[in-house]
């Protein structure tokens, strides 16, 4: 569902994620990836990035909110980011990554279809997948209901995906709780 973000106004924008309690698993990832070079999938305002990313050329943020872009750009002046829709460009597939980071980007999309596609084209371009979800696929069915939970003038809709929907045999994918989310760690073999 990336209409809403795409869309968002600078308003919306401005107040987007300011003071959400996601700072602790954006330290975990950033752990994580300590070393490596990050592509951060829907890397929204940027925050945090500088200090969790002080190495600057090692990460690259993409998002598909220009205004959300600008934001982290002017945030976080010596990073790389760029307007990208990651449902259809895969221009930050060719080179090859050591981790993507999905942090709360698949079950936002319209489909189970988009989010596969995501999260196949995230494989494609890092060694290891970091996906952390609200909603881990979990559920006895697929389905999609609206939440207002959300910093959007308007409410959106949230996937919530069955157990198994993004099973694949050549990923091994290691599953963990940190502090209201689920993570998964996916190595492509």
């Amino acid at each position: 569902m990336t209409a809403p973000f795409k869309e968002m106004s600078a308003d919306e924008a401005a107040g987007f994620m300011r003071t959400k309690e996601s700072q602790r698993i954006r330290r975990v990832i950033a752990e994580r990836c300590e070393g490596g070079f990050v592509l951060d999938i829907g890397c929204g305002r940027g925050i945090q990035v500088k200090e969790l990313y002080p190495d600057w050329d090692m990460y690259f943020g993409i998002d598909c909110s220009p205004e959300l872009i600008e934001l982290a750009e002017r945030d976080n002046p010596d990073h790389n980011f760029e307007v990208l829709d990651v449902r259809l460009e895969k221009e930050y597939t060719y080179k090859r990554r050591d981790f993507a980071v999905l942090k709360s980007v698949l079950e936002h999309q319209e489909s189970i279809a988009d989010a596969k596609h995501i999260y196949d084209l995230a494989l494609q371009a890092a060694d290891t997948v970091l996906v952390a979800w609200h909603t881990p696929p979990i559920y006895p069915r697929t389905e999609i209901i609206t939440v207002n939970a959300c910093d959007l003038d308007r409410p959106l809709y949230q996937n919530h995906y069955k157990e198994g929907s993004f099973e694949r045999e050549d990923v091994s994918v290691q599953v963990e709780r940190v502090e209201g989310f689920t993570l998964w760690t996916a190595v492509y073999h």
